[in-house]
This record gives structure tokens, C-alpha cells and sequence, in this order.
């Protein structure tokens, strides 16, 4: 469908058909932003809940420890709860980016 509407001598039909395409942008800008904010959206949710999956199972395993093992050097209290809280953010931003780039180069 291309645009004729100027070639048109009619001054209502040029407006008619100017009102017509002008609504069709505006109607696929709206579903354009629309489809990004859902996916904005859907990818966040998705990343805070792996980072919170993360974490519990990784505080899980941590407690489930013997005392021993916090007593060498590398196991510190301090360097564990540091631990917990930045390595789960990176598997989130790694993992999350990732597929948010392999959803939208896929050819629908």
C-alpha cells in the first residue's frame, strides 16, 4: 500500500487518506512501545527472580555447612555475604542481557 494520498485532486479524499496514514503510524508506534515496555518489563521480573533463586539456593548451601568450614581464610563471614550479594547480580546481568539479545534478534 503506498501513500497516493497527494496525488489525489479531491481535498476530502486527501485528507481522508492523510488521516488514515497518520493513524496507522500512530497505531504501530503504540504497539511498537507497548511491546518494548512488556518486554522491558517481563525481562526485569525474570532477572530479579533468577537473582533471587540464586541467592536462597546459595545461602542454603552455606548454612548447610559444617563450622569448619568457616574457619579457613577464604570462608570468612564477611567474604561469603559479599559473595551472595554480587555474584548472583552478575549472573543476572550476564543470563538476562543475553537472552533479552537472542529473543530479539530471532527471526519471526
Amino acid at each position: 500500500m503506498t501513500p497516493q494520498a497527494f496525488s489525489v485532486c479531491d481535498p476530502d479524499e486527501q485528507k481522508r487518506q492523510v488521516e488514515l496514514y497518520v493513524g496507522l503510524i500512530v497505531a504501530i508506534g503504540t504497539v511498537a512501545s507497548l511491546s518494548n515496555f512488556c518486554n522491558q518489563f517481563l525481562f526485569g521480573l525474570a532477572g530479579e527472580r533468577l537473582t533471587m533463586r540464586l541467592r536462597q539456593k546459595s545461602f542454603e548451601a552455606i548454612v548447610k555447612q559444617d563450622i569448619s568450614f568457616f574457619d579457613e581464610k577464604k570462608n570468612s563471614v564477611g567474604l561469603l555475604v559479599s559473595k551472595l550479594a554480587s555474584d548472583a547480580s552478575l549472573v543476572k546481568g550476564v543470563s538476562v542481557t543475553f537472552n533479552k539479545t537472542k529473543m530479539e534478534t530471532f527471526p519471526w
